[in-house]
């Protein structure tokens, strides 16, 4: 089994501010819900945005800040679903600081060793509770409950890392997601690129061992050459000077980092803008 979890997966920095969303149960599940601070347009009642996280998941607060801001910008409910019931791979307090950030040199020993003292300790959580099949059909059920409970009908899908690879996973089931943005995703197949059938934007970067870019400019390429039945509107950003993760636990004291996070957040927000 591919474990969806590289070393950048474990290292980031917290974001400032609170979140300032509430808790609910979509299907069941455990979800935060960022609301825009005005009436939702009546012709966009049916519309919403979800947010699949990255392994921290909830607890480190991230994706709820993330998700007020869409909130705010797009004047629609955003919803963070909890994708592993309560027990995501890596923890906050197991997260380590972005202590190393020269693209293309190796890392030092100590922090090889930190990593894989960590994923030892993964292992279990991913085979018993969170492999990859059982988060994507957890959020299979979300996705239909938050048809079914709240009345959305269009949903669009931001994927950071892990989350994205949901997307991609979730793209084998048709109508289930009307729009896709997919940023540094885990470990994901050319046959599951394939079955995407809705606008999808794809935000790169330049060191990431779980999408390295000869496999983003490949899966770039398969999109070009769609037949025209099974065409669909996409984009590649690429961000120079990054590393997997930095559009969710971006380390904002780096200045380019901090200028991608930013540049992502807008490149997602265009994106859902222009096709939900």
């Amino acid at each position: 089994m591919s474990l969806p979890i590289c070393e950048n997966c474990t290292k980031g920095t917290k974001l400032p501010g609170t979140p300032k969303g509430s808790m609910i149960k979509v299907a069941g599940i455990d979800t935060y819900l960022a609301t825009p601070p005005g009436p939702v347009d009546p012709q966009d009642a049916h519309k919403a945005v979800v947010i699949f996280t990255d392994v921290l998941g909830l607890p480190l607060g991230n994706s709820q800040i993330i998700a007020d801001g869409f909130a705010k910008q797009l004047g629609l409910p955003v919803y963070v679903p909890d994708m592993f019931n309560g027990t995501p791979p890596i923890t906050p307090e197991q997260m380590t600081s972005v202590d190393h950030f020269e693209i293309g040199k190796p890392r030092p020993f100590r922090n090889k060793l930190r990593y894989y003292t960590t994923l030892m300790g993964v292992i279990p959580n991913i085979i018993f509770s969170n492999s990859p099949g059982k988060v994507t059909q957890r959020m299979d059920t979300w996705c239909e409950g938050v048809r079914k409970e709240r009345g959305v009908d269009r949903l669009g899908a931001v994927g950071h890392c892990l989350g994205g690879m949901v997307i991609a996973k979730l793209a084998a089931k048709s109508g289930l997601i009307q729009v896709g943005v997919i940023a540094h995703p885990g470990p994901i197949k050319q046959a599951e690129v394939d079955k995407i059938d809705f606008p999808c934007a794809w935000a790169t970067a330049e060191e990431d061992d779980s999408f390295p870019q000869p496999f983003a400019k490949e899966v770039e390429a398969s999109f070009a050459k769609r037949e025209q039945k099974s065409k669909v509107p996409y984009e590649f950003v690429y961000y120079p000077g990054t590393m997997h993760g930095f559009a969710a636990r971006p380390a904002l004291h780096i200045p380019v980092v901090r200028e991608a996070f930013e540049k992502v957040t807008e490149q997602s927000w265009r994106w859902l803008e222009t096709y939900l």
